[in-house]
């Protein structure tokens, strides 16, 4: 090093200590200029280990450029490097919440279900929630139950109409229906509720209805509710009722009402019906993706988020999303089935199954 600068380097000084051993460094006690010779190996591994000590299971240190190195989460840094959210792995069907690509590779467990889900690549720049290892058609929220000809779905436990309030159901049309086709009925002779049919009103065959027989006013169009300008595709009819009142919004629209006349309240305990009315009448040429049913009455903005979120292009195209505060006392998706059996699907909270009178043809929609 000819012609540098050594006269910063100074030999070891008064204060320095006496080395014992080859790699050994001045550490200060503390007191004043009085150092300690240390091997470099202890030293380094004593800073580290009251640095790293003081974090807790998986965190690491993570500069945020500005000169500070705050602690963090491995697995929040990862997810958040890659774009991925955190969310929770287990929880009610309903509460499973919508499929983004920040949540692809995420899994959950609908705890009220036994339903395992993973969201995946819906292969269009989207995500999707697809039932762990389900296979083709089946398992997915957009998953539909083809009704036509002789095949319906019935309940194996039966319903007291006298505690229904409310209602959701998603669907679409395959055809045009030429009279009524009923999409879902409480099936009690004379004093059960049609939650929703089709076909009934010769000017506008896609205008839906619904029915309360009995000694109400029976088949009511439900104004406005009428899909004849997209019917193949996933529409969200959501109701309440309350005495003689239907308060109905299709596909997020503002509610709106339907009074029924004077009458008494439904009554009686039957199954519940998908795809047909009383005693397999008026089959419906529909798909059929999901049906709630509620104990309570859903307000009107809760009625217009449900049908809003669950139609095409919705927040959960396809499933009926949970509504805060209210019972359900049903809750069934053409995807979700016990042990893999599509013709033995479950009904949520009814503890039963809904079976079908023939296998039915699955289609996504």
């Amino acid at each position: 090093m000819s012609g540098a600068d050594t006269s910063y380097v100074k030999g070891g000084g008064a204060g320095l200590p006496t080395a014992a051993g080859a790699d050994e460094v001045p550490v200060s006690t503390g007191a004043g200029t009085t150092y300690t010779a240390t091997p470099l190996a202890a030293a380094v591994g004593d800073t580290l280990a009251g640095l790293y000590g003081a974090l807790d299971a998986g965190d690491f240190y993570v500069s945020d450029g500005a000169g500070v190195v705050p602690a963090s989460s491995v697995a929040s840094t990862v997810r958040a490097e890659i774009g991925v959210a955190s969310i929770p792995t287990a929880g009610v069907d309903a509460s499973r919440p919508a499929a983004t690509v920040a949540t692809l590779g995420a899994i959950y467990t609908g705890t009220d279900t036994g339903v395992r889900y993973l969201c995946e690549s819906d292969g269009a720049g989207g995500a999707r929630w697809v039932v762990s290892g389900a296979r083709g058609t089946e398992g997915r929220d957009t998953t539909a139950v083809q009704c036509a000809a002789t095949n319906y779905g019935t309940s194996s436990v039966s319903l007291d109409t006298s505690t229904i309030r409310s209602w959701a159901l998603v669907f679409s049309q395959r055809s045009i229906p030429v009279a009524t086709q009923v999409l879902a009925t409480i099936d009690v002779a004379s004093t059960g509720i049609e939650l929703a049919d089709i076909g009934r009103q010769s000017g506008d065959r896609y205008l839906l209805s619904v029915f309360r027989p009995g000694s109400w006013t029976g088949g009511m169009a439900l104004t406005g509710a009428t899909i004849s300008a997209s019917p193949t595709t996933v529409h969200c009819l959501a109701c309440t009722i309350s005495g003689s009142i239907t308060r109905y919004s299709l596909d997020g629209a503002v509610v709106a009402t339907v009074d029924h006349g004077a009458g008494s309240a439904s009554s009686g305990t039957t199954t519940l019906r998908l795809g047909a009315g009383s005693g397999g009448a008026n089959i419906a040429d529909s798909w059929l993706f999901s049906l709630v049913v509620w104990s309570t009455a859903v307000s009107d903005a809760d009625l217009a988020i449900v049908s809003g979120s669950a139609k095409a292009g919705g927040a959960t195209p396809g499933r009926i999303p949970a509504v805060s505060g209210a019972t359900e006392i049903v809750r069934w998706h053409a995807a979700s089935t016990r042990a893999g059996v599509v013709t033995d699907s479950a009904v949520g909270t009814l503890g039963g199954t809904l079976t079908w009178n023939s296998a039915p043809v699955l289609v996504i929609r």
